[in-house]
């Protein structure tokens, strides 16, 4: 009898030991199945908000154009299909670099300044930009998820002024990113400019 009751502590304890084995590889099973399901929910949330934000024009469709409340929030050329920007809608996002700050008979005035590199710059009046966290709250993303936005232009264009007197004679360098753009023609109209700073 004393054979017996050895036989019935040791199978438990092996069946005690199997189970606590497969509870640990069914719990590591378990925790990649969430991960993976956490990484899909991600990714789904990731491609339904630049499909909102690529292929919608906003509300209202010309908000690059005008100084209106953007009620929705998207960067589409609404006068194209597909994956075309709107330069205009381009312009009036807010940059995250410093605001460049002009006085105006004793008013401030504060502008984006949009550094392209030496002697390039774009300055966008501040008031009419869109900030980071407007378009968190338009996409209905705030306090949940972020994104950044960056843009990379197809074509780099750089002019240099190869002789300056009569006749003037430019340097003009396109350079891009594959066959696209080999052999294009380049169109330019050259005008002075006349503009004073005070």
């Amino acid at each position: 009898m004393g054979g017996v009751s050895v036989d019935h502590i040791v199978a438990l304890i092996v069946f005690v030991s199997a189970i606590m084995l497969f509870v640990g590889f069914f719990g590591q099973t378990i925790q990649t199945g969430i991960i993976y399901q956490q990484n899909q929910a991600v990714a789904t949330k990731c491609s339904d908000l630049l499909d909102s934000i690529l292929l919608n024009p906003g509300s209202p469709n010309n908000w690059g154009q005008e100084n209106s409340t953007l009620s929705s929030f998207g960067i589409q050329d609404p006068e194209f299909t597909q994956y075309q920007l709107s330069a205009f809608s381009l312009m009036r996002l807010g940059s995250t670099g410093n605001l460049a700050e002009f006085d105006k008979t004793s008013q401030s005035i504060y502008y984006n300044s949009l550094t392209l590199g030496l002697g390039s710059f774009l300055l966008t009046p501040n008031a009419q930009a869109v900030n980071y966290s407007t378009v968190l709250s338009l996409l209905g993303i705030n306090g949940t998820y972020g994104f950044q936005l960056s843009l990379t232009p197809d074509i780099s264009v750089s002019i240099t002024e190869n002789q300056a007197s009569s006749p003037l004679i430019l340097g003009i360098s396109a350079t891009g990113t594959g066959f696209p753009l080999a052999y294009a023609t380049v169109s330019y109209l050259l005008r002075p400019s006349y503009a004073s700073l005070n």
